[in-house]
Order: structure tokens, then C-alpha cells, then sequence
């Protein structure tokens, strides 16, 4: 009678841990990033660009984060756009969904050229909309560059 009852209280302990580990497991891998956890920056110092010439400019989004997380977004992650001061960028219309990994730590950049044929004051937008564990998370970082 005393083996049958370890073993019975066997089974509920080893149920009881496999609970509360998978429950421990599940709980990190769905680890929700707060809007802190990502930034997204231009780096290039230049703000003043020669007409006709062609300029590259380099966007940054960086997972600053302890976590590994999988990003749902539309195609690209990160856009950039120049436009006029007096106007206003409205974002691409994303046609389809794919996931990027992003490690801890870790950066994504995204370079593109331009060249710029009137002289004039112009507004660099870098912006990446895209989702973790259902929450979305839209970032945007933007100079100002004047056309000599």
C-alpha cells in the first residue's frame, strides 16, 4: 500500500512540475516589448546635400532589449521618404505580411540613395510599422536637409 501511494504522488509532483515549467516557458517566449525596447534613427550627420548629386542615407531600427523577438510587418520594415517641409509623409500601403527575427541587442538598417535635383529645404522620414505578440509599434525619426 505505501508503494502505490508514492507512486500516485509521484505522478501528481511530476504533473505539477511539467505545469509550471511549460507555464514558465510560454511566459518568456511571449514576453511583450514595451515601446522603449525599439528605436529607430538616421544616422547621416549630413544635412546639407549638393544638387544632382547622389546621397546615401542610413536608418537604424535597433532592438534594445534583452528578448528575441519575431516582428510581423509589411514589406520594407523600414521606409524612408523625402518630402517637402509644408507636407506630410502617409506611410506605405504594405501588400503583404512577412516576419523578421530580431536578436537582442541587434540592429536592422536600411540604406537609400537619392538624388536631389532642385535646391530647396526637404524633410528625410525614416518610419517602420510593425507588430510583436499582437501590439503595434509605429516609429518615426526625421531631419531636415537643405539642397545648395
Amino acid at each position: 500500500m505505501k508503494g502505490i501511494c508514492s507512486v500516485k504522488y509521484s505522478k501528481y509532483l511530476i504533473f505539477i512540475l511539467c505545469i509550471v515549467q511549460c507555464t514558465i516557458l510560454t511566459s518568456c517566449s511571449n514576453h511583450t516589448p514595451t515601446q522603449d525596447d525599439f528605436s529607430l534613427s538616421i544616422v547621416n550627420s549630413e544635412t546639407v546635400v549638393t544638387a544632382n548629386e547622389t546621397i546615401t542615407f542610413v536608418a537604424v531600427l535597433k532592438n534594445s532589449s534583452s528578448n528575441k523577438y519575431t516582428l510581423q510587418h509589411g514589406i520594407p520594415l523600414i521606409g524612408m521618404y523625402i518630402h517637402a517641409p509644408d507636407e506630410e509623409h502617409e506611410g506605405y500601403v504594405h501588400t503583404s505580411l512577412v516576419e523578421t527575427k530580431i536578436s537582442e541587442n541587434e540592429s536592422i538598417t536600411k540604406s537609400a540613395n537619392f538624388k536631389f535635383t532642385e535646391k530647396g529645404k526637404y524633410i528625410l522620414e525614416a518610419f517602420s510599422s510593425f507588430s510583436v505578440n499582437g501590439r503595434e509599434y509605429r516609429l518615426t525619426d526625421t531631419i531636415q536637409l537643405i539642397v545648395e
